[in-house]
This record gives C-alpha cells, sequence and structure tokens, in this order.
C-alpha cells in the first residue's frame, strides 16, 4: 500500500497534470487530427484526406514567402535583442549601477501593453499623421513610408519588436550579473583587469546559460509572431510582410480553412518543438561539463 507521502504526493498531483492534459495535450492531438481532413466552413462534409493538407503547404508559393519572412523577423530582431540587452546589462553593471531610474526608463517597453503599444507605434509610423514624419521634416527630409513598401514595412517591424523586447534580454541577464562574486570581479581589477577585460573574461562567460536561454525564448516568440503584423502592416502591402503564423491566421481565420491551418501549425509547432529540444540538449550537455 501507498505511504502517507506518496498519497499526499499524487493527490497534489493529479489535478495539475489532468489541467495539463486537458489544456495542452488534447488540442494538439486535436488539431492533428484536424489536419488530416478537409474541414472548412464552406464544406459540409468533412472527410479524411490524410497528408493531402501537407501535400498544399508545400506545393504553395506562400508558404516559403511566408517562411523567409519569419526567417528574416526572427534573425534580425533577436539577434538586434540579445545585442542591446547585453550592452545595456553591462554597461548599468559598470557604469550605471546606482541609477536605478534609468533601469525603469529601460523596462517601460516592457511596462505597456504590447496591443498598446503597437497601435502607438502605428500612429506614429503613419505617412501623413505620424509624429515621425514631422519630425523629419522638421528638418527638411521627405516623409518616408514606414509601412508602405517591403523593405521599409519589414525593417519597422523589426525595429518595434527589437524596442520591446528588448528590454526582457535587459532584465533576465541583469538579473545574472547580480548574482556574480563582487570578490572575483575585485580580485580582477586589483591585478589591473579593465571593463572590457571584465565583459569578456567573467562576465560573458558566466552569462552565456542565460544567453542561450533569452536566444531560445526570443526565436521561439519572434517566430510565433502575429500581434506586430496584424496591427502595423496587416501583412500588407499585398502579403509581403505575413509572417507563418500570420498566414495561419488568414487561412483558418479568414477563410475558414480549418484543415490547412491545422496542417500549417501542426508544422509550425513541430520545427519549434525541435528547435527548443535542440538549446535544452546543449543546455545541459553545457551544464553536465562544468
Amino acid at each position: 500500500m501507498l505511504n502517507r507521502r506518496a498519497r499526499a504526493k499524487i493527490l497534489f498531483l493529479t489535478p495539475i497534470t489532468a489541467l495539463l492534459l486537458i489544456m495542452t495535450i488534447f488540442p494538439f492531438v486535436y488539431l492533428i487530427l484536424i489536419s488530416f481532413t478537409d474541414r472548412a466552413a464552406t464544406n459540409p462534409n468533412t472527410k479524411i484526406v490524410w497528408f493531402e493538407n501537407y501535400a498544399e503547404i508545400f506545393q504553395d508559393h506562400q508558404f516559403y514567402q511566408s517562411v523567409s519572412i519569419t526567417l528574416i523577423i526572427t534573425i534580425f530582431s533577436v539577434f538586434l535583442e540579445i545585442f542591446l540587452g547585453l550592452i545595456l546589462a553591462l554597461s548599468f553593471t559598470n557604469l550605471y549601477r546606482n541609477l536605478w531610474f534609468l533601469r525603469a526608463i529601460v523596462m517601460i517597453p516592457m511596462a505597456a501593453a504590447p496591443v498598446a503599444t503597437l497601435f502607438n507605434w502605428r500612429y506614429m509610423l503613419n505617412t501623413s499623421t505620424g509624429v515621425i514624419n514631422y519630425i523629419i521634416s522638421i528638418f527638411g527630409f521627405s516623409e518616408v513610408g514606414w509601412l508602405d513598401s517591403k523593405t521599409v514595412a519589414l525593417t519597422s517591424i523589426i525595429l518595434v519588436e527589437t524596442w520591446m523586447w528588448t528590454p526582457f534580454v535587459f532584465i533576465l541577464l541583469t538579473a545574472a550579473l547580480s548574482s556574480i562574486d563582487k570578490n572575483i570581479v575585485e580580485a580582477a581589477q586589483v591585478d589591473g583587469a579593465n571593463r572590457f577585460v571584465l565583459a569578456k573574461h567573467i562576465y560573458i562567460p558566466i552569462l552565456k546559460p542565460f544567453l542561450i536561454i533569452a536566444l531560445v525564448l526570443r526565436i521561439l516568440d519572434a517566430a510565433k509572431s502575429f500581434d506586430a503584423i496584424q496591427i502595423l502592416t496587416s501583412g500588407g502591402p499585398g502579403y509581403d510582410t505575413a509572417s507563418y503564423n500570420f498566414l495561419i491566421y488568414l487561412n483558418g481565420i479568414q477563410y475558414l480553412n480549418f484543415g490547412s491551418a491545422a496542417a500549417q501549425a501542426v508544422i509550425l509547432i513541430i520545427v519549434l518543438m525541435i528547435i527548443s529540444r535542440r538549446f535544452f540538449n546543449r543546455l545541459v550537455r553545457e551544464a553536465v561539463e562544468n
């Protein structure tokens, strides 16, 4: 028979396990089942089509275009977020340690609701009435269509994403830096180490696992980017800024092709699971080696 401690563990774990199954595993299994059908709002007679939806995805040029757009947004925005977050964290550790109000200013983008922030950026980037073009015109430059062409619109999305999520990386790395033993830093300074030597040989090696965590979390989130694209450009002009996740939204919500959208979602989930697994294995391997 189970002892009292074992029964208590089962009692506490059963509700959360059941909730996990209901909230995650069941919807995922249902999503997979739907992906093997031709279910759509315009199709009253749903039938199983097996892998036909998946085959159609890889034959659609919009799939490859949306993947390329997703990669562009993810690679550039995540790189800028990690780079700027690291620079800010190191700067506040070395130069602005006691200026708490500057840290608060840096974290302002995370304090506001993302949707409200994105609508503010949409108004500021407006070609005719936006404040950014107004400031540019003061200095005698011509107006820029920030959301009107593919290259400029993608650049605007990347910069807005960077502005919104750099504070997340900054907070994570600042917390990691605060855990470093001051005696190690002071000993290095006594030996003549300057800020660059401290960053290269003490701070960055210690921050490496935290950088990987920030990288994984931001890649997973950026690859699912939807709200910035929906609010700023609605995938336009045309489909020039439609990411893969936005394409799933169009297919499933606007066009009501549930089977096809489910297949697209399954592909995205599998890819993100593979990415997160690879980085997780790397973290575990480095932890064992150290």
